[in-house]
C-alpha cells in the first residue's frame, strides 16, 4: 500500500490533506476505508471508500 495515496479532509488543517502511515479497515457496517494520520499537523484522520463493482 505504499504506492497509494489517499486525501482526506483535515478538521485542524481545514483542507484536503495527504494521509500519511494509511491503513486499511474495514467499519462496523461493511464499508471500506482508510485511516492514518494528517501529513501537515499529525490529527488522526478517516476517507471512506466507494464500494468495489463487482
Amino acid at each position: 500500500m505504499a504506492d497509494e495515496k489517499y486525501e482526506s479532509y483535515c478538521l485542524k488543517c481545514k483542507s484536503k490533506q495527504l494521509i500519511k502511515d494509511a491503513e486499511k479497515t474495514v467499519l462496523k457496517n461493511g464499508a471500506n476505508a482508510v485511516k492514518g494520520k494528517c501529513s501537515v499537523c499529525g490529527t488522526t484522520v478517516m476517507k471512506i471508500l466507494p464500494k468495489d463493482k463487482k
